[in-house]
């Protein structure tokens, strides 16, 4: 019935990995296991897999990039991560081509005589500053806010929380990830 190196206990993991991924697989529309995710790589690349978070909505799971020639051209999901167990959702496992996408911006642009224009990031900052110390001015200090990024480290989140809430004064700090994965929760709790 069963092979020798099988046992009761070992079936009984497989059946409930199985069944958790199956489960995964419909309630999470665009999930993509491991075996999925390499049969999309190119046969004959020579990857060199590096670890690192993914970078996309903050909840942390840990992913493979696979670099040729120092460029990122493929990822997977990290087996060994805690936090997705292997898994990648299609944002995460997508993340590389958002590095070499054609529409994306590379130099600051700001908006003259009805046009964007590329400029120097100085020149941006400074219209930035004066637009928030003019708004803060005219309106107070709650008037303005700040709309970061689940891809934000600590450090990041750190420095912006210093200063909207202590140099500036403001609680308006918002990270994104409360806000990225809650159509992904209204999904859970819908269902």
């Amino acid at each position: 019935m069963f092979k020798s190196t099988s046992n009761r206990r070992n079936f009984i993991k497989k059946m409930a990995k199985l069944s958790a991924m199956t489960a995964a697989a419909s309630m999470f529309p665009g999930i993509i296991f491991a075996d999925a995710q390499e049969k999309g790589i190119p046969k004959g690349m020579n990857l060199d897999w590096k670890k690192a978070p993914c970078r996309f909505c903050g909840v942390g799971c840990g992913v493979l990039v696979g670099v040729e020639k120092g460029k990122a051209v493929a990822v997977k999901g990290d087996p060994k991560s805690s936090v997705n167990k292997g898994l990648c959702c299609v944002k995460g496992y997508h993340s590389v081509m958002a590095l070499y996408g054609i529409n994306r911006l590379t130099k600051p642009l700001i908006k003259k005589n009805g046009s964007y224009v590329e400029t120097s990031m100085e020149e941006a900052l400074d219209l930035i500053a004066s637009k928030m110390e003019k708004t803060i001015d005219e309106y107070g200090k709650d008037a303005v806010s700040i709309y970061g990024s689940g891809q934000w480290t600590i450090p990041d989140g750190y420095v912006a929380s210093k200063l909207f809430k202590g140099c500036i004064g403001t609680n308006n700090v918002e990270a994104n990830a409360r806000l990225c994965m809650a159509s992904a929760v209204n999904l859970i709790w819908h269902r």
